[in-house]
């Protein structure tokens, strides 16, 4: 994997993930998940914040664990 550059791998992560989600979204289809998200109302909206947060947490306590200067 070192002939590859790790932002290469990272773009075509990244595209296969995005046209999974578009194969997805069209096989369930985009009006469900809307009127999905409408029933759950702001529910949906705390539970994306809630998961930002604790994603944005466990990424500065990650970083705690780190000597300074590491990976940077």
């Amino acid at each position: 994997m070192s002939s590859v550059p790790r932002q290469a791998v990272t773009l075509i992560g990244a595209a296969v993930g995005a046209v999974l989600f578009v194969y997805a979204v069209r096989q369930v289809g985009a009006s469900d998940i809307i009127e999905g998200i409408r029933r759950i109302g702001w529910g949906f909206a705390a539970v994306l914040l809630l998961a930002g947060v604790r994603f944005l947490l466990r990424a500065m306590a990650w970083r705690l664990c780190m000597a300074p200067g590491h990976g940077t």
